[in-house]
């Protein structure tokens, strides 16, 4: 038995129990991580990586497309649908090859594969055998919510968990649900060719955003020939018996029929199996593990990371809570693992990104926040990419203090990240706009805007009311 006491046992090998036990072993502690299915959890798999692939295939082929378009292409292309797939998969071994349980032990952590189940506060069991942990992290991640819809387990609707073993290009692709797997996945396939269409139960797509974003991604995606029903949602599916056809109902009497339907309503944790009871783990009404600032549980001496948390649910996210909360349970004092501040990416084209507030109503006093919108048709890269679809947008304060951003544009994910950092380091909008951009990029935009505001600021001051003044008798 003294060999399966550990100092620390993490329960889930996605992002933040990688990230966990990455940090942990620098320590030099003895540490188990437990993983019920493959190490890599839903990213490595059926999420980040996978997904990205199939739209970077998807990407090309539409801008192959654009370029036979506006005729500096010349021929004929074709999608291979099994080749995407081959693609998508070598990717997804390439990645899982660099954190193998192999690669992991070669790190001093121990790796067992198999479901463990809380059989008191410090123990659990996996494949019939006993383990103890000093601390325990649970990083076990989230599955697909399946909705509420007459005959949906009588049919082989897809989720993104079987999305990726798809053999042949789908001729009508119904997707139940517009958040970002949903508009993700609607327009890969449709930049493929098949047709598609949306069903969500909002008043637009991807709802999270602000409506400003989503108006831009719905025109692109009605432009790219995908249908959209909102306010409505999949009420009854059958399968036709004769042509294996998907028909589905919704509650505004809209029937589809379509070859595949895939459901993306969003995901839920994965706690159930556990037992936690045995381990005097509290949780809410909705069934969520209870944790305080640091990621702790009710049982001191167990802490909790990543998606089976509920609410925002980013592999990021997931990464650094694994690394608060492993800090948190080995090391003296305690960092919080639940930032105010979580930036995200929709991998749609226009990519959308996002930090901080959305709209101003979202402020205790909405009167203190100002608003600066800027028209990637005024960046000079858009124009010459043909990519002006899209802007950037920020809400300060008169102080010059950031309080949110949303980009809509080809790379919003890589241009956010400035604004992050200048959030959570209190960098103010003049300092955004005194630091030189190279040009010409798409982040450019970022010092334009910025010094549009401080120099509107400047000419509103009476240091430049009364510049502006003089200047005149010198013009």
């Amino acid at each position: 038995m003294s060999n399966n006491k550990y100092d620390f046992i993490i329960i889930g090998a996605g992002s933040a129990g990688l990230s966990a036990a990455e940090f942990a072993s620098k320590l030099g502690i003895k540490v188990l991580l437990v993983e019920a299915n493959k190490i890599g959890g839903d990213c490595t798999w059926t999420g980040c990586i996978p997904s990205k692939a199939l739209l970077q295939c998807a990407n090309r082929f539409h801008e192959a497309q654009e370029g036979i378009t506006q005729k500096y292409i010349s021929g004929e292309i074709q999608v291979n649908f099994s080749e995407i797939m081959e693609y998508v998969k070598n990717k997804i071994n390439i990645i899982a090859k660099s954190e193998s349980p192999d690669v992991l032990r070669e790190e001093g952590i121990d790796v067992l594969i198999g479901e463990a189940q809380f059989t008191s506060k410090n123990q659990i069991k996996v494949n019939n055998e006993t383990y103890i942990g000093k601390r325990i992290l649970i990083s076990t991640g989230a599955k697909p919510s399946i909705p509420q819809i007459d005959g949906i387990n009588q049919i082989p609707y897809l989720t993104y968990e079987t999305l990726f073993n798809l053999e042949e290009l789908p001729t009508h692709l119904i997707v139940v649900g517009g958040g970002p797997i949903g508009c993700e996945m609607a327009q890969a396939f449709r930049r493929f060719g098949s047709e598609v269409t949306i069903i969500e139960g909002m008043s637009h797509l991807l709802s999270r955003d602000d409506p400003e974003v989503c108006k831009v991604i719905e025109e692109q995606f009605k432009e790219e020939g995908i249908r959209i029903i909102s306010k409505d949602l999949a009420i009854k599916v059958e399968t036709d018996e004769n042509t294996n056809e998907i028909s589905t109902y919704t509650r505004n009497g809209i029937k589809l029929r379509g070859s595949h339907l895939l459901v993306a309503v969003g995901r839920k944790p994965m706690n159930s199996k556990l037992n936690l009871q045995y381990a005097n783990v509290q949780l809410d009404e909705r069934g969520n593990i209870v944790v305080d600032n640091n990621l702790r549980t009710s049982n001191s001496n167990i802490y909790v990371a990543g998606d089976c948390l509920g609410g925002l649910q980013f592999t990021h996210l997931a990464g650094f809570q694994g690394f608060a909360a492993a800090r948190n349970a080995l090391l003296p004092s305690s960092t919080t693992g639940l930032s105010k501040n979580i930036p995200w990416t929709t991998f749609t084209q226009p990519e959308v990104a996002h930090v901080g507030l959305r709209q101003k109503s979202e402020f205790i006093k909405p009167e203190e926040v100002m608003t600066c919108f800027w028209p990637l048709n005024k960046i000079d890269r858009a124009i010459t990419d043909s990519k002006t679809r899209g802007f950037v947008k920020v809400l300060h304060k008169k102080s010059g203090e950031i309080l949110g951003v949303s980009i809509v544009a080809p790379n919003a994910g890589e241009m956010i990240h400035e604004w992050i950092l200048a959030i959570d380091q209190g960098i103010k909008i003049g300092s955004v706009a005194s630091s030189i951009h190279v040009y010409p990029t798409y982040s450019i935009s970022h010092q334009q805007l910025a010094g549009a505001i401080k120099i509107n600021k400047y000419l509103q001051s009476t240091t430049g009311k009364i510049v502006n003044e003089v200047s005149r008798f010198f013009r």
